[in-house]
C-alpha cells in the first residue's frame, strides 16, 4: 500500500532543491553525505587499527576525523523539498541529514529525514544491492550456521544451477526483498506488514529509493507483545529472518498498533522451519524493550507462524520476489508522479 491520506490529502509528488535548483534523487545521499569521504576512505586504508605498529597515531586520526564529520553532518543541509497532494496543496519540507555514525563507517548512510513546519514528517530510505564483499560470508555463517559461503544462491537457477536446498539459506538484497514484501501485501491485505506503507520515488537496476512515514520506535514508545509476536510469526512464516543486523531501533509502531521494520537490509530467505524457530529463540534473548518469553509475544508468534504455513506452505514468498528491480509490478503501482529511474 502508498502512504495514507494526510490532512493535505494524498501525496502525489515530490520534488528537492538547493539553490533554486531541482535535484536528481540518485545523487542525493551524495550530497548530503560527501563529508564522510574522509573518514570512509581512512577506514578503508586500515584493516585493523589496533594491530598497526603506529595505532595510537592512527585512533587520534580517526578520532579527529570522526569529530570533523559531525560537525559539518551537523550543519544545514541547504537542501529543501516541495510535496504536492492530490488537493492542490504543497508542503515545504526541511531535509535533515543523519546525524549518527559508527567510528568504522564504510558507506553512506541510506536514510534522511524531511520535516515542515506544520509537523509532517517523512524519512527517505535507499535500499541497496551491497556487493558480496560489502557482507562476508563468515558473518552470514556465524548467524546462519546452514549458509552458504556464497551470498547470493540460487533462488532463480540459470545455467545448470542447483535451486535452494531444502535446509539452506539465501540472503535477499533489500531491494527484491522490499518490492517482494509489497508485491505479497498486494495480493494478501488480511496478512499484517512486514514493512511500512511507502511510495517509490526513484529505482535503478541495483536499488530503490522509497518515502515512508517517519515512525516511532519501540525505544520511544510501548510496543505490543501480541504485535510484537505477530510481526515475528508472519516473517518466519514467509520463510524470512532479519538476524544478521537485529538492532531493536528498527521496529516501529505501524498502523493498527502493528510492528514493523524500518531497516530490513540484511534479510534471508529459508525453508526450514528450525532455523526459523532458533531465530525466534535469539530474538528473544535480544529484545530488551519487552519480554517474549512466553505469555503474549510467544503463543501470538506460533499461532501467527502455523496459520501461514498451513495457507501458504514453506516456499511461496519466493514467487513474489523480482527477478529485476525494474520488472516489478510494485514500481508501477506504488510510484509517485514524480519517480524517477536511472
Amino acid at each position: 500500500m502508498t502512504l495514507p491520506e494526510l490532512q493535505s490529502g494524498r501525496l502525489t509528488a515530490i520534488e528537492f532543491y538547493k539553490e533554486g535548483k531541482i535535484l536528481s534523487v540518485s545523487g542525493l545521499f551524495k550530497g548530503l553525505y560527501s563529508s564522510l569521504d574522509p573518514l570512509i576512505a581512512f577506514n578503508s586504508s586500515i584493516h585493523n587499527i589496533y594491530a598497526d605498529p603506529n595505532a595510537s597515531e592512527r585512533d587520534a586520526e580517526r578520532a579527529s576525523l570522526c569529530s570533523d564529520v559531525q560537525a559539518r553532518l551537523a550543519e544545514p543541509s541547504g537542501v529543501s523539498a516541495i510535496a504536492y497532494f492530490d488537493t492542490g496543496k504543497r508542503e515545504l519540507f526541511e531535509v535533515r541529514r543523519r546525524t549518527n555514525f559508527l567510528r568504522s563507517v564504510s558507506k553512506y548512510p541510506n536514510v534522511f529525514l524531511l520535516a515542515s513546519q506544520h509537523g509532517i514528517q517523512f524519512a527517505v530510505r535507499e535500499a541497496r544491492t551491497y556487493d558480496k564483499e560489502y557482507i562476508s560470508p563468515k558473518q552470514m555463517r556465524g548467524a546462519f550456521p546452514c549458509s552458504r559461503p556464497d551470498l547470493y544462491p540460487a533462488v532463480f537457477p540459470k545455467d545448470g544451477q542447483k535451486p535452494l536446498g531444502d535446509k539452506e539459506l539465501a540472503f535477499i538484497p533489500e531491494p527484491k526483498l522490499v518490492l517482494g514484501l509489497e508485491s505479497f501485501a498486494m495480493d494478501n491485505a488480511n496478512i499484517p506488514r512486514v514493512i511500512p506503507d511507502f511510495n517509490l520515488i526513484h529505482a535503478s537496476t541495483d536499488s530503490i529509493t522509497y518515502l515512508r512515514e517517519f515512525l516511532p520506535s519501540g525505544r520511544d514508545f510501548p510496543l505490543s507483545l501480541e504485535a510484537i509476536g505477530k510481526y515475528f510469526g508472519t516473517l518466519h512464516g514467509l520463510g524470512l529472518t532479519d538476524e544478521v543486523d537485529f538492532q531493536e531501533v528498527h521496529y516501529c509502531l505501524g498502523r493498527d498498533n502493528s510492528v514493523v521494520n524500518i531497516d530490513p537490509d540484511f534479510v534471508g530467505f529459508t525453508p526450514f522451519e528450525n532455523v526459523l524457530h532458533n531465530s525466534w529463540g535469539r530474538a528473544k534473548r535480544k529484545f530488551t524493550l519487552a519480554n517474549l518469553a512466553g505469555g503474549l509475544a510467544q503463543s501470538s508468534r506460533n499461532a501467527t507462524f502455523r496459520s501461514m504455513r498451513e495457507k501458504f506452505g514453506n516456499r511461496a514468498f519466493l514467487k513474489y520476489i523480482p527477478e529485476g528491480i525494474l520488472d516489478s509490478q510494485v514500481l508501477r503501482l506504488t510510484a509517485l508522479e514524480s519517480f524517477q529511474s536511472d
